[in-house]
């Protein structure tokens, strides 16, 4: 791991974030290795409200059946690699979408925490035409050419 020490501790509440289960504006991934996902995610964000995506954490079942998030920690990248790729996607899509990145420590693990910002400039795609939107049920393909007849977007 690269650069860790740059990491700051892991805020309260964003710990409490993690501890609760995903939401319209939280995702958890366990590593970039799930890079179509984390990209799939960052656009469905920039269309809907925006929201923040939690790398190093893994989404669990209690025995309660309640799903939660537990930090297993990023171990495959750097903070400085980490920050790049990400920025480097939020780059590609079209329009491109702000994002920040933040990199935190809770004990000896770290999470990345990547922030999508609402796009002003919806609909946001891939640069191979995928469009998705954020909703009660996940990351929803949609129809921007439908969208636009029916007003939602502008």
């Amino acid at each position: 791991m690269n650069n860790d020490n740059c990491a700051q501790t892991l805020p309260l509440n964003l710990k409490n974030g993690i501890s609760s289960s995903e939401t319209l504006y939280t995702e958890f991934k366990k590593s970039y290795s799930e890079r179509k996902e984390i990209q799939e995610t960052m656009i469905a964000f920039a269309n809907a409200s925006g929201g923040r995506i939690f790398i190093g954490v893994e989404e669990i079942s209690k025995k309660s059946g309640i799903q939660s998030g537990r930090i297993i920690g990023v171990t495959s990248q750097g903070i400085f690699e980490a920050s790049t790729l990400c920025r480097n996607w939020a780059g590609s899509f079209r329009p491109r979408i702000d994002v920040s990145f933040d990199s935190y420590k809770d004990g000896e693990n770290r999470v990345d925490v990547i922030k999508v910002n609402e796009s002003t400039q919806k609909p946001v795609c891939s640069n191979a035409g995928l469009y998705k939107i954020r909703s009660a049920d996940g990351n929803t393909g949609i129809d921007p050419a439908l969208l636009r007849r029916n007003g939602c977007w502008i």
